[in-house]
């Protein structure tokens, strides 16, 4: 028996234990599902974590960099990153080390459609969160969503589209099946 196989579930609950504190609770109980229906090595699992991490860390940085675009930082874009990165379990403390440490944190895309939306909302609404866009935030909104893998030719369309939502306040699903149906 390969001593990095995880088939025992008290041995799995220990790991998703003490990972508790750096990721909200459902994320965790998701992987821990996936992992009772599936055999998961240990670096697999280890593996879901750095990822799901790293990509919230590189959102954060990606959101840095579209508040100050346009060469302020707001206190009212600070306020929305708090609670983006509250909800990708990202304290405080933690965007302060991303802000001031952005070049050790690597860009990621998004690994599925649904998280690649949500990024590209919350950076729409970071665009647009002081009801002032400047072009250089609209360049680099339109260059995330090329990275992210949607038609240079909607790319105009789909933010339009977001910002409207936002401004509506519809929620990232709510906003996600209206652009569907715009894009397809």
């Amino acid at each position: 028996m390969d001593p990095c196989d995880f088939h025992s579930l008290g041995v799995i609950e220990n790991l998703f234990d003490m990972a508790i504190s750096e990721r909200d609770e459902e994320p965790i109980y998701s992987i821990l599902h996936y992992t009772k229906s599936k055999a998961m090595n240990f670096s697999e699992v280890l593996s879901m974590f750095r990822q799901g991490k790293g990509n919230a860390k590189s959102h954060m940085k990606n959101l840095i960099e579209m508040a100050a675009a346009d060469g302020h930082f707001h206190d009212t874009e600070f306020d929305l990153l708090k609670i983006i990165g509250k909800r990708n379990g990202i304290s405080e403390s933690q965007l302060k080390e991303i802000r001031s440490n952005s070049n050790g944190i690597q860009f990621e895309i998004p690994a599925d459609k649904k998280e690649k939306f949500h990024q590209l909302y919350d950076l729409v609404h970071m665009m647009s969160i002081d009801n002032a866009i400047h072009p250089e935030e609209q360049k680099l909104c339109e260059i995330f969503a090329t990275k992210f893998g949607y038609s240079p030719r909607s790319i105009g369309d789909l933010i339009s589209t977001i910002r409207a939502n936002i401004k509506n306040g519809q929620s990232h699903d709510e906003t996600m099946k209206r652009v569907d149906m715009l894009l397809n």
